[in-house]
């Protein structure tokens, strides 16, 4: 199970998986947010890590508060970073 699951446009992830504290996160594109949300509910990985610019969408902010309602992701940190 990742303990950290990445969604951005394919181009912040290319960047953001080198950084040292996303290497290992399983990634998914912003066009995926719903392959996304169907691994964090069946994985409830421990961090979910959202680019800015994907977050502050209408599917992003779904996607936000599906995790919040999501019963037993109550655990799952939710991180907003920039590119």
């Amino acid at each position: 199970m990742p303990a950290t699951i990445l969604i951005a446009s394919p181009e912040q992830l290319t960047v953001l998986k080198q950084r040292e504290d996303m290497a290992d996160a399983t990634s998914f594109s912003d066009a995926e947010a719903l392959k996304a949300l169907e691994a964090i509910t069946r994985q409830r990985p421990d961090v979910v890590i959202l680019e800015r610019q994907f977050a502050s969408t209408s599917p992003g902010a779904a996607l936000v508060n599906r995790i919040k309602a999501g019963p037993g992701l109550v655990a799952c940190e939710i991180r907003i970073v920039s590119y």
